[in-house]
């Protein structure tokens, strides 16, 4: 969802831009077919991915991906308070 919503304002822009700039060479209907294109085929990538993460095993997945980031990435332990577990890992 993030990147659909970093791209569509950019293709948004450019179609303005190319009915603005071509408005009076009859192309701006295949530009219109083109983006409903674009627009159907990002619609069902999305439902697409939304009912394959709601299957349990991504839930499943996805919940233990959540902790591992919370503790590995945005580690919560204090390098004082485990000053000998964190120099005999190295």
């Amino acid at each position: 969802m993030q990147s659909l919503l970093i791209i569509v304002p950019f293709m948004g822009i450019y179609l303005l831009y190319y009915l603005v700039k071509y408005k009076l060479q009859g192309q701006t209907v295949n530009l219109i077919k083109q983006y409903a294109i674009y627009i159907i085929i990002t619609i069902i990538v999305y439902v697409s991915n939304m009912v394959i993460y709601s299957v349990e095993p991504y839930k499943q997945y996805m919940k233990y991906n959540d902790l591992r980031a919370q503790l590995h990435d945005l580690s919560y332990t204090s390098y004082n308070n485990n000053k000998e577990i964190f120099d005999k890992i190295g």
